[in-house]
Order: structure tokens, then sequence, then C-alpha cells
């Protein structure tokens, strides 16, 4: 008998496969339903994977461990493991796989209808309290009062991001209890907080520029993509990628937004040159329109010092040159990461040094498993998270199942 400690993308995935080679599994799930987190995942469509899987896509403490758990499961096996549930999917810009429906709603349908159909027992509203270690079984006392025992137990009860959507701690309290070595916890894929007089005028704005940080003058991670403007910092993917570097972090950091990182500055110095003698008769507030959003151009200007009732024709060189300069490189001080209940996924956990890469079967507790969140790794927006909880899944539930 197999005991599985959450119901959410790894644990869900574990059950399917150890059930499907003959094991009797009992899920429990302090929620309600399965696969709650699961559902939000991807703006409610669900992105499965990535084709790009691989090492350098996640930060872990232990890359060895990392690395060798990632080899147990190839993007193609999990592609195959969900056409074996009936969910067909479709591969999309940066390698991006979804469900071809579009919805995260039937990849919990799918795994959760294979669980039914394989005779395993889901428990919902069955938070666990204690697990101990028994000379032939695992103790599992549920918070009702419920003892349970198996022969066998998976903990993929998740991490503590995004609470309101399951998140918790039960599973990185569960494996210390059990003796495992639990790294700091921290925020990952959540948005970034900065000094807000720069930044609130420009709330709800969205810009495809590139996004850097930097502790003191070293470069910790540079992305391009979309940036959402908040009234607290940043959002959006570009800079939700910049906070795990950020969290690890032991200094200050500078955010540096590049409005044109495909233009050089000479170029974009070159350009405005050629929109002063173009257009000398536009106030400021119009003369950067098809280029900036009107706001933005209006924060850069007053970081130029530049009054808005200037006309184009009368800019100098040295301020359009400092202009230029300034669509470059727009500084921000970071001033931290928004907390766990913002982030989508969880910096930290459970050592990977601690369980074998090939079964994910603890070193230190016979019969125990861990997978997905709970564990010491997170990945990349774009399918890299729910690519770990699969593989892990997978291993864990078919290890446990030959036992």
């Amino acid at each position: 008998m197999i005991g599985m400690i959450g119901a959410g993308a790894s644990g869900m995935a574990a059950a399917v496969t150890a059930a499907r080679l003959g094991a009797a599994v009992t899920v429990l799930e302090r929620g309600p339903r399965a696969g709650r987190k699961l559902l939000a995942t991807g703006n409610g469509r669900c992105n499965i994977t990535n084709r790009f899987a691989a090492p350098k896509r996640y930060a872990t403490s232990s890359p060895a461990a990392l690395a060798g758990m990632l080899a147990n499961a190839s993007v193609e096996d999990v592609l195959q493991f969900f056409d074996s549930l009936g969910l067909p999917t479709c591969e999309e810009e940066e390698g991006r796989f979804y469900p071809r429906c579009g919805l995260a709603g039937a990849v919990v349908d799918c795994l959760r209808l294979a669980m039914a159909e394989l005779g395993v027992d889901l428990r919902t509203d069955s938070a666990v309290s204690s697990v101990r270690r028994t000379k032939r079984s695992f103790e599992v006392t549920l918070v009702s009062g419920e003892r349970l025992y198996f022969d066998r137990l998976i903990v993929a009860a998740g991490g503590k991001a995004s609470e309101k959507n399951g998140g918790t701690e039960d599973g990185l309290r569960i494996l210390r209890a059990l003796g495992h070595t639990i790294l700091p916890v921290a925020p990952a894929l959540s948005p970034l907080c900065t000094e807000t007089e720069p930044v609130r005028p420009l709330k709800g704005i969205r810009v495809s520029c590139a996004l850097s940080a930097f502790e003191g003058g070293r470069l910790l991670r540079r992305e391009e993509g979309e940036v959402l403007f908040a009234e607290f910092g940043l959002s959006g993917i570009a800079a939700m990628q910049l906070s795990t570097p950020i969290v690890r972090s032991k200094g200050p950091v500078t955010l540096r937004l590049d409005f044109f990182p495909d233009w050089e500055e000479g170029d974009l110095r070159a350009s405005l040159f050629w929109r002063r003698e173009a257009f000398p008769c536009r106030a400021l507030p119009e003369w950067l329109s098809g280029l900036l959003h009107r706001r933005v151009a209006e924060a850069l200007y007053k970081r130029c010092g530049l009054p808005l009732n200037r006309l184009s024709g009368s800019l100098t060189d040295a301020e359009i040159a400092a202009l230029a300069a300034v669509m470059k490189r727009f500084d921000l001080p970071c001033t931290g990461v928004k907390p766990l209940p913002f982030a989508q996924a969880t910096a930290g956990g459970a050592s990977l040094d601690e369980f074998d890469p090939e079964t994910m079967e603890s070193r230190l507790v016979p019969g125990l498993y861990a997978a997905g969140e709970v564990l010491d790794a997170v990945g990349d927006c774009g399918g890299f998270n729910l690519h770990w909880a699969w593989v892990t899944g997978m291993a864990a539930g078919r290890a446990a199942a030959r036992g």
C-alpha cells in the first residue's frame, strides 16, 4: 500500500504511474479538490512542459542531483504520458506545450479520471497532522485524528507559494520531522518591489523591453520580454524571472530597464536627432508618439529634468543624448520581492542530496519518497516547474510501486 500526501501535479502523476504498475494507492489531499494550484497555471491554460527543459533552467543548491533527477524522463516522455491519458498537446512559442483544448481544467480532469479508473483512493479534506516511521510502516495521522498505515509514502504536498491556490508548508514540515534538511524557503517567480515614486504614475502599463538585475556592478540576470508596471514595482514574466537570483543576493540590487534592447544607444540617439528635425514644433508629450507610451515618455523626461511644455526643436544635443541614455538605462532601486502568497513557486525546500536521483527515495528513511515543489528546485517561467513535477512524480511513483 502506497500513501501519497498531496494531489497536485507531482502527486497525481505519481499516483497514476504507481497504480498503472498494480500498486494500491491512497492520495491524501488537504483541500476540497485535487489540482487546485494546477488550475491556475499558465493563466488558466496550463503550460504543461517546455521543449527546452534542461538543468540550466533551474535553480538549486544541488545541481548534480537535479540533473540526475531530470534525466528520469524527457520532454517526449512527459508528452507521451499525457497522450496516454487522452490529452493531446500543442507547441507554441518558446517551446511551451499546452493542452490542445487550451484549458487547465482538462489536465486536472484527465489525471483525476485516470486515478479513478485505476482504483486510486483519493481522499480530499484530509490534511495530515503528523507522520511517524514505525518498524513495519508509516503511521500517518490526519488532523481529524484518524490514523492510516502505509508500506511506502510519497510526499508531494507542494510548497508555500500561492496559499490561495493551495500552497502549504505541510510537506516541508513532514520531511523535516522525518530528519530531512530543509533549505531556506523564499518566493520564486514573484513580482519585484521598487521605490514607488518612479513607477506609481506608470501603473497598469505593459512594455516589451529588456530588464536586468545588478548587485553592485555584477549582473545577476538579464531577461527580455513583457514588464508590467505596478504601484509597488514591476510584474510580468521578465520581472518574475529575476526574483530567484534577487532573493539569493546579499547586497543592494538595482533593476535596469532598456526600452530599446534591439537598438544601440548611438542609433537611438541618431533617431532622436532626426525626430527633432522632422517635428520641431511638437510638445514633448507628443514628440515620442509611436516610440513609447505617453506616460513612459513623461517618466523619462522627468528623469532627465525636461519640462513637458518644451518643444522638441528646443532640445540640445546634450539633452537628447541624456534622454537616449535613460531610454537604455532606466534604473530603479529594488527593495525586495513580493512574498510567498504572491509567488508562483517556492525556492528552497528539501535538500536533493538526501534523495536518490533515479528513484526519488530518501537516503535517510527507507520507503519514503518526495516529488515536486517540496524539493529544493525551482525553474523558470514557461512550463519548467510543471515539467519538474511530472518527472519527479513519475519517478517516485514508479519506484514506490516496485518497492
